[in-house]
């Protein structure tokens, strides 16, 4: 991809298929997420843990992702020259942040149905 296009090229190639996974992938938690929050939680955590407690260690992993995912291509595009720009690391950092910040927002939702029946599965 380099010698026919260049590096912007190629670093616009791989960045539109790291996009493209990333939001397959949080497309496929974001259905996993309401198929759990509506049938229940078919192995539920023991009634001493919470989901959000769990769901900590995914955020602070995203936000650590993300500084990184944003920080290195930078620090090398500073230092390097562009011709290390790095597309797909800064996608997979946010991507990271995203689904840290969905797994807290789907844990949050599974503390507060703890206890209540699942939800009807299907229309009428």
């Amino acid at each position: 991809m380099v010698a026919i296009g260049g590096y912007g090229f190629s670093n616009a190639v791989l960045g539109l298929l790291t996009l493209g996974v990333c939001f397959i992938g949080i497309q496929r938690t974001h259905v996993r997420h309401a198929r759990l929050e509506d049938e229940g939680d078919p192995d539920p955590l023991p009634a001493v843990y919470d989901y959000v407690t769990q769901a900590q260690g995914g955020v602070f992993m995203g936000w650590g992702a993300a500084v990184l995912g944003w920080a290195i291509p930078l620090l090398l595009l500073i230092f390097v020259g562009p011709l290390s720009a790095l597309t797909p690391a800064p996608i997979l950092g946010t991507t990271a942040l995203i689904y840290g910040r969905m797994e807290m927002v789907h844990a949050r939702a599974m503390d507060a149905r703890r206890g209540m029946p699942p939800a009807v599965a299907g229309p009428g």
